[in-house]
């Protein structure tokens, strides 16, 4: 069976967004969202999307265990972000989300200026962690953006980025993250049916190049260095964010 052209292009999407994920830890839901949503309907993309991401991540945080920085997934990222999640799936649920796709790609917009502004600059110290605070508020809203979107990367990557200077250490502990934040989306999904036939037949085609982003990820991933890692990160954060305001704004 041949695929259309609309399932080619979105075959073509998954390729990119998951290579780009394995190299740098996130980003397969902003790219697979951001581009598979002029292809498909939303509540039809992120039940493929969710399962895709849920074994990414598990390839990874368990391949990659040894550079997890457990004392602080447990103690101090996921209690705050697990908090948010309800929020962001109860939001999802009332499927009345044009203007929160507009806050949100705004909110990445700004954030990733700043951190751009900051890695090219080269300025000492104006990357420091943030206040207790200002960090509980992201990571809680990270939980809340996952929900709603399958992809609260852009907050918890702005916390991660600036405690995390290892690029390996960052992108294992980001993927064991995701993986009880992914599988509550799951059973969100398949508790209000949107596990369709369809949805199962795009899984099954978007199999392959999952698994090829994933191979050539890993190579490409160890070429990059640490400061072509972090701009690449707030790059790629960047260029979905503007992509997905856009398109939010667009669709009043």
């Amino acid at each position: 069976m041949l695929l259309d052209p609309t399932q080619l292009g979105f075959v073509a999407i998954i390729f990119g967004a998951y290579f780009v994920a394995t190299v740098l830890g996130f980003g397969s839901s902003v790219l697979s969202v951001t581009f598979g949503l002029m292809l498909l309907p939303l509540d039809m993309l992120l039940p493929i999307v969710c399962p895709l991401n849920l074994c990414l991540s598990l390839y990874l945080a368990v391949r990659h265990r040894r550079s997890t920085r457990w004392r602080d997934l447990f103690r101090r990222l996921l209690p705050l972000t697990c908090i948010g999640v309800p929020f962001g799936l109860l939001l999802f649920n009332l499927r009345d989300m044009r203007s929160l796709q507009l806050m949100f790609g705004i909110l990445v917009v700004v954030l990733a200026v700043l951190q751009l502004r900051v890695a090219f600059a080269g300025r000492v110290g104006d990357d420091k962690p943030l206040g207790s605070v200002s960090r509980s508020a992201m990571l809680i809203g990270g939980g809340v953006v996952h929900g709603l979107f399958s992809t609260g990367g852009p907050l918890i990557v702005y916390v991660l980025g600036r405690e995390i200077e290892d690029k390996g250490a960052f992108r294992s502990t980001l993927s064991t993250m995701w993986v009880p934040m992914t599988a509550a989306l799951l059973i969100d999904y398949a508790s209000i049916g949107l596990f369709t036939d369809e949805v199962f037949t795009m899984i099954g085609w978007s199999i392959i190049p999952v698994a090829l982003g994933l191979m050539l990820g890993e190579v490409a991933h160890a070429r990059f260095g640490n400061r072509m890692f972090k701009r690449s990160v707030w790059i790629l954060l960047l260029v979905g964010g503007v992509i997905l305001s856009t398109r939010a704004a667009m669709s009043f």
